[in-house]
């Protein structure tokens, strides 16, 4: 349980500081592209599946499960992004930060109803 929490955190923590890192480098695109890069969702599962008894009956079956919710929420973050690009660049950062939040939060409770209800 403690390693998986370490594996997310590293990965986690590293994949912010390169994607701010290659942003301010190479422009906001290579950043953006860094900052979509899967790192919770890969050591969420490598721990699931590492730690698999309990709720599911196959270390498969964990996969699947994690697999099902990490695509729904990128669904919503894919949704989120548009949203916040559109709202930055005509109403600048802070409204299109509120937008793009409460667009996450609809988004991700609508895409969970419609794909994993």
């Amino acid at each position: 349980m403690l390693e998986g929490l370490l594996l997310r955190f590293v990965l986690g923590g590293l994949t912010i500081a390169m994607s701010g890192w290659l942003g301010k480098r190479l422009g906001g695109l290579i950043g953006g592209i860094f900052a979509a890069f899967p790192a919770v969702y890969l050591a969420a599962l490598v721990g699931v599946v590492a730690g698999h008894a309990g709720v599911f009956t196959s270390a498969e079956e964990a996969a699947m499960a994690v697999s099902r919710g990490a695509f729904a929420g990128m669904l919503a973050n894919v949704l989120t992004a548009v949203v916040a690009a559109r709202w930055v660049e005509r109403r600048g950062w802070r409204q299109g930060l509120a937008w793009a939040l409460l667009v996450w939060v609809g988004a991700a409770l609508l895409v969970f109803q419609i794909f994993l209800a």
